[in-house]
């Protein structure tokens, strides 16, 4: 496990220093797949040597899918944008509704859970309408996309309550907080017309450090 935290902390490294657009830059799609490659070796590390084998098989889809989405994520700035973005998002989303079963197999669905993503929904509606901000055409899907990841921030909060039956609740509700955070910054990486290197940083520190605790949750009893 420690070898891999190492591994996953330098790759981490390597990533910030390729997003300034210098002599790493270069690098960034690979060092990316690698740094996301790292949360996965995580997971099937802990698998093998827990082997909490149903525990495993509930959280592995969701990092799965998310892998999926940096690697297209990754490609954006070298193919066809629009495409790679949509896709990114919806390999996020999948990942997003796999976390979802997760989270409600401790905190099931209310009425109420519902509703309170269309007030986050409003504050990423008021976002977009700031001058420095270009959205126009991925406005719509972006609404969809908060929706869900609101939603899934909802019953994250909720699971809290079992955290004395579950101490991997903890990890988890740590890890998803930084992730949606990071989805937060990714708004500006993406549409803030201003772009600033330090946002894309952030971004990736979040994202990171998130997938890291939500895959490090295999260690814990």
């Amino acid at each position: 496990m420690i070898a891999v935290i190492i591994f996953y902390g330098l790759m981490l490294v390597f990533l910030l220093m390729t997003c300034r657009n210098g002599s790493f830059s270069k690098f960034h799609i690979a060092v990316k797949t690698l740094t996301s490659t790292g949360f996965l070796m995580l997971v099937l590390l802990g698998v093998w040597q827990t082997k909490a084998t149903d525990y495993f098989l509930m959280i592995f889809p969701g990092l799965l899918f998310y892998f999926v989405g940096d690697i297209l994520l990754a490609f954006r700035g070298k193919l066809e944008k629009k495409r790679l973005l949509i896709g990114g998002m919806v390999a996020f989303a999948v990942g997003h509704v796999f976390w979802l079963f997760v989270f409600t197999s401790y905190a099931p669905f209310r009425f109420y859970d519902f509703l309170i993503p269309v007030f986050f929904q409003g504050c990423i509606w008021l976002l977009f309408e700031l001058p420095g901000i270009a959205s126009k055409k991925m406005r719509v899907p972006t609404l969809v996309y908060v929706y869900l990841i609101a939603l899934l921030f909802v019953k994250t909060i909720e699971s809290l309550k079992y955290l004395a039956d579950d101490s991997r609740i903890g990890f988890l509700v740590v890890g998803f907080c930084l992730i949606a955070i990071s989805d937060v910054l990714l708004i500006f990486v993406y549409f803030w017309k201003d772009k600033k290197v330090w946002v894309h940083v952030l971004n990736l520190v979040f994202y990171y450090v998130g997938t890291g605790f939500l895959g490090g949750s295999m260690y814990i009893n």
